[in-house]
């Protein structure tokens, strides 16, 4: 069982984490709990860039 978890189980720094779900688009998470290996985030859609507005208007044109 202990040699799964270097295999199977992803432990990330919190910075590494974070930078993960910026990323993604989302605004700064911030987390929210933790207990043991269980970390919980919470985060908001980031706002569309006025570049993204446009892009998508053109497309569904």
């Amino acid at each position: 069982m202990r040699s799964s978890f270097g295999r199977d189980v992803a432990i990330l720094p919190p910075q590494e984490v974070e930078a993960i779900i910026v990323e993604g688009g989302f605004e700064i998470p911030v987390q929210i709990y933790q207990s043991l290996l269980i970390h919980a985030w919470v985060s908001r859609r980031a706002s569309p860039s006025p570049t993204d507005i446009k892009a998508d208007r053109l497309e569904s044109q």
